[in-house]
């Protein structure tokens, strides 16, 4: 059984849900961000490249809350630093209305 990261339920619709990586990712204990983009469709990113920041949903990009670095929500490519790299994807599975962790593809 994959950890869960949240229920359905709790991520709005073009929203987000933050979250903490647990188990054998090798973002175990940094911050996650998962989103919902349109309905039934999820992606998550690990946390910020510069320094593993948390990131926050702020419109079309997510937003590094220690440093500023500005990604797109869409793909985690950098917008705009400090941050040089994209943000790394993370494989889920959708399954009883909880959407789960299954591995990094960093």
């Amino acid at each position: 059984m994959w950890p869960q990261i949240a229920r359905v339920a709790d991520v709005p619709v073009g929203g987000a849900k933050t979250f903490t990586f647990r188990g054998a990712s090798s973002y175990a204990g940094s911050p996650g961000i998962l989103l919902q983009p349109a309905a039934g469709s999820f992606i998550a990113y690990g946390p910020c490249t510069h320094q593993f920041g948390p990131l926050k949903l702020d419109g079309a990009a997510l937003v590094c809350q220690w440093h500023g670095s500005r990604f797109a929500a869409s793909d985690g490519s950098v917008q705009s630093g400090p941050a040089t790299d994209p943000l790394g994807h993370v494989v889920l599975q959708v399954s009883g209305g909880v959407v789960s962790y299954v591995s990094d593809t960093i």
